[in-house]
Order: structure tokens, then sequence, then C-alpha cells
């Protein structure tokens, strides 16, 4: 499997695939346990069977609860909590720039029919795997449904396991409710060590080029620098430490570990 970095990047998971147990059985109920699989296959980059991970903790054909999910996760070696979520802005920052997906629960009468995309309308679990932002400026979250099959069985999500939550509908379907209980990871996934170089260090006339977000950290002393979706001669935005709010394209050059040259957006910057 790949190196998600991100939990977008992970493959969707839904309740009624095979491996899910029968559906007179267990799939009816592993909403959650297909929510801490989906999140422990993020984290492990590796594919998990989602009735093997109930049985970790508990037998077949019953709900669970949140604690067993997070034990669930806690057995494949992913340590999560329990805990209670009060306002929009607590869901967002959770969410760690996507690095720490986790579950709640939601009462899915609350959620309009043209957003959930099924019959069901009564509590749910559904995963949390990014921040989102549409064209029009409402903000909210993709959420992962399980809810569904894969696109063979006999109820595909029309969403591809990526459907939008706006915050009005998260306040309405779950901070309004309660509880409000939410499984989550202890800690974020580590983004993995990156380095952008370049051959000598000859003038650069314009910004160096990287494809994704990358959290870069350089040899062992050195002070940890961000890239966000740099364009060739882009400016960029930041808070130093002080908290002042600075742009442009200053770029510091440094030398990389293999003795090559790179260089690195301002050292202890914070995206804005």
């Amino acid at each position: 499997m790949a190196n998600y970095e991100v939990a977008l990047q992970s493959p969707p998971r839904f309740q009624f695939e095979d491996n899910s147990g029968s559906l007179s059985a267990s799939q009816t109920n592993n909403c959650g346990v297909t929510c801490a699989t989906r999140h422990v296959q993020f984290y492990k980059n590796t594919w998990y069977a989602i009735e093997t991970t109930r049985r970790l903790v508990m037998g077949c054909c019953t709900p669970t609860t949140a604690w067993q999910q997070a034990d669930m996760m806690d057995r494949r070696g992913v340590p999560a909590s329990v805990r209670e979520i009060d306002t929009i802005e607590q869901m967002h920052a959770l969410l760690e720039n996507g690095r720490r997906p986790y579950t709640i629960g939601v009462l899915m009468s609350r959620v309009p029919a043209s957003v959930r995309d099924h019959p069901f309308t009564g509590w749910h679990a559904m995963a949390i795997i990014g921040n989102a932002r549409l064209g029009d400026g409402t903000r909210g979250f993709w959420v992962n449904d399980p809810n569904f099959s894969p696109n063979n069985g006999y109820r595909p999500d029309p969403d591809q396991g990526r459907k939008f939550y706006s915050n009005g509908v998260m306040r309405y379907a779950f901070l309004q409710m309660s509880p409000r209980f939410a499984v989550v990871p202890d800690k974020p996934k580590p983004v993995p060590v990156r380095y952008v170089t370049v051959k000598d260090g000859a003038k650069l006339r314009s910004t160096p080029y990287v494809r994704t977000t990358n959290l870069i950290r350089l040899v062992k002393g050195e002070k940890t620098a961000i890239f966000i979706n740099p364009v060739r001669g882009g400016s960029y935005k930041w808070r130093d430490k002080s908290g002042v709010l600075r742009t442009g394209n200053m770029w510091h050059r440094v030398k990389m570990p293999n003795d090559q040259v790179g260089y690195i957006i301002q050292p202890d910057a914070r995206l804005v």
C-alpha cells in the first residue's frame, strides 16, 4: 500500500464490504467498526478486514460503543480515546490538517436526504477525514459514511466515500445532540521526512516547485519549515514566532544531509 500522508488519500471503507461479516450478522452493525478500520488503515498504510477488527474486542451481531471502537484501534496499534466535542472549531482543529481523522456519532434524521443518500435515520457512526471548503466559500468536512457498499454491491456510494457535510449540517446533526462523543486517535500521524533539492547552489530566480503540502525536517538540531502547494514564483503567507504576518518569496539556502543544496521557506513558519 501507499504511504498515506493525509486521511483523504486512504481508500474509503464501507460496512457492506464482503469482509465485514454477513448481512444478517455484523454488516448492519459495523458502522463504527468500519470507521475504526479505516483510521487504522490510514495510520498503518495497511488494509485490514472489518469483521476481523471487531473480533479483536467482541463478537458479532451487535452495535458497538465508542469505547469499544477505541479499544479496536488500540489493538491494531493506534491508541485512541473517547472525547466529547462542543464546538465546530474543535472539530476542525482535531483533524490536524488531515493527519488525524476521527469518528463521530450522528443522528441521521437531522441530515438532509440529499446529503446522506440512504434511508437510515437513526444514530450512525461516520469517519471525519478532512476539512473542506466549497467554491462558494461554504466550510465543512469531508466524510466517509460507511453505510454503503463497494461499487459492485447493492448500494454504492454516489460520492465514492467522500461526502461534503457543511458546518451547518454538523451543528444540527451532531453538536446540538447529546452525547457528542468522538473516537479520536491520541496523536496525528507523523509527517514523513522530505527534502527538496537542487543540483547546486546556483542563483534561484523563482521558488522551488513542490507538488504536495509537506512538512520538511532538516538535519538534527535544525528548525522546521513548511511548504504548501507552491507555484513557481508564487508568494506565501505565514506567521513567525512573534505572530507577525509576513508575505513573500523568502527561501533559505541550506545544506542537505547528502551534501546537495536545498531551499526551504521561512524557518519556524506556521501556515495561516
